[in-house]
């Protein structure tokens, strides 16, 4: 089955390209693709340069295109994949948000895995940078984070990481971040044990890994966090980044339907206390890291 990512496309991902150029560049992306059948190719194209210019013609052609050739690829990876494609060019040229072509530049990043964000428009007059970063969307929810997402994204903020980088959770999110499931929580309740969390006195400094050691350090992690330590204001902090939601689908009639969500509504939420959740066990062999959830 083709998932039609951006990074089935790489010739997109990892440069800033200009506005203008970033179309063009699918399209050529499109071209070269050996993996894409030539209806494919056909019907990919003709969705671009809809989106590029929608004018009647490029309407008419869509369509006449699209009852054609709809089968070629199935309609769920249009939606949920080639939309983070399409988008760059629909948000601009829509005007789905403020931002004027001859200014913009269109980023898509080469790992699929960027917490909230699925590419971002730079838009540089003079010496003033905005940019905008974009999760595309194929339904009405959002994305749910994990401690690593919180991590990065409060660290690629300064004034976030300057707020909480000496706090205790946030050295805890760290921890678990730059080490392995197995070796992550036996690390963190270490460092908390220095910090005289009594939940945390019962392990030694020269415990090393064993499964019975890796997953009551878990379980002590998940109960500190629910009365000792709060990760809610790390949590809040991260999702409530300026972060604009683009939801895409294909219409009956093959023409795309864009919108904006609304933040208030759509974003992320931490009103309520968040909490570490483990889904692991003695003797799992391919185990989770700590994630979060609301208690």
């Amino acid at each position: 089955m083709l998932l039609l990512k951006p990074q089935f496309f790489k010739s997109i991902t990892d440069k800033y390209i200009k506005y203008d150029d970033y179309g063009p560049e699918v399209i050529t992306s499109i071209d070269k693709n050996e993996k894409l059948q030539t209806l494919q190719k056909e019907y990919l194209k003709t969705l671009v340069k809809y989106n590029m210019n929608p004018t009647p013609a490029n309407t008419s052609s869509l369509k006449k295109t699209y009852k054609m050739l709809k089968d070629s690829i199935p309609i769920s990876t249009i939606n949920n994949d080639f939309g983070e494609v399409l988008g760059p060019i629909a948000v601009v040229n829509l005007g789905l948000l403020p931002i004027k072509k001859d200014e913009a530049y269109v980023f898509v990043p080469g790992r699929g895995n960027e917490p909230l964000l699925d590419y971002k428009i730079m838009t540089k007059v003079g010496n003033k940078t905005e940019v905008y970063k974009i999760s595309a969307k194929s339904g009405d929810t959002t994305n749910t984070l994990k401690p690593g997402n919180v991590y990065q994204l409060i660290k690629e903020e300064e004034k976030l990481y300057t707020k909480f980088k000496n706090t205790t959770e946030f050295k805890v999110i760290e921890i678990l971040t730059t080490n392995s499931w197995k070796e992550g929580p036996i690390e963190a309740v270490k460092y908390l044990k220095t910090k005289q969390i009594a939940k945390a006195k019962w392990i030694y400094k020269g415990d090393t890994y064993t499964e019975s050691v890796r997953q009551r350090a878990e379980d002590s992690l998940v109960n500190i966090s629910k009365e000792d330590l709060d990760f809610t204001p790390l949590f809040a902090a991260a999702t409530n980044l300026k972060i604009y939601y683009v939801k895409f689908k294909m219409g009956t009639d093959g023409i795309p339907i864009w919108e904006i969500l609304k933040d208030d509504v759509n974003r992320p939420t931490a009103k309520k206390r968040i909490q570490f959740r483990s889904k692991n066990y003695v003797g799992r062999t391919n185990g989770d890291k700590l994630g979060f959830q609301p208690k």
